[in-house]
């Protein structure tokens, strides 16, 4: 196997990954949300795309799994999700170093209240999918 291939194979992993993760957050609200999430995704050219471009799939998977640590972290406050949050973020910024400015928009999601913070969610996914 080339190089070049493993490596392509690694950000289908990546991808594949991603997917899950946010079928995962969609059925925080319902299935329908999720599989519409899911198919959003998945089926996207612009996510396809990008998962040959090898930086930006990683880190993708990593904010996402972040978002969905958050969301548990405000339904059930516990130091557990909040360490495996701030993990996942710690994560997506070595990944990629512009991933810092996304840290801004986790701390955004302690200074407001859970009602608040569950309208945003939606807009912080679609920020992080664009």
């Amino acid at each position: 196997m080339q190089p070049v291939d493993s490596a392509m194979l690694l950000m289908c992993i990546f991808a594949a990954a991603t997917s899950i993760v946010i079928y995962k957050i969609g059925m925080m609200y319902s299935k329908r949300v999720a599989l519409i999430a899911w198919t959003l995704y998945t089926f996207d050219p612009f996510s396809i795309a990008l998962t040959c471009s090898w930086l930006d799939t990683p880190v993708t998977f990593f904010l996402f799994f972040a978002i969905y640590y958050l969301i548990n972290l405000q339904k059930l406050y516990s130091c557990k999700n909040l360490v495996k949050s701030a993990f996942t973020i710690s994560l997506a910024i070595l990944t990629k170093y512009t991933a810092i400015l996304y840290l801004l928009l986790f701390l955004l999601f302690f200074k407001f209240p859970k009602r608040t913070v569950m309208r945003i969610v939606p807009l912080i996914v679609v920020f992080v999918i664009c």
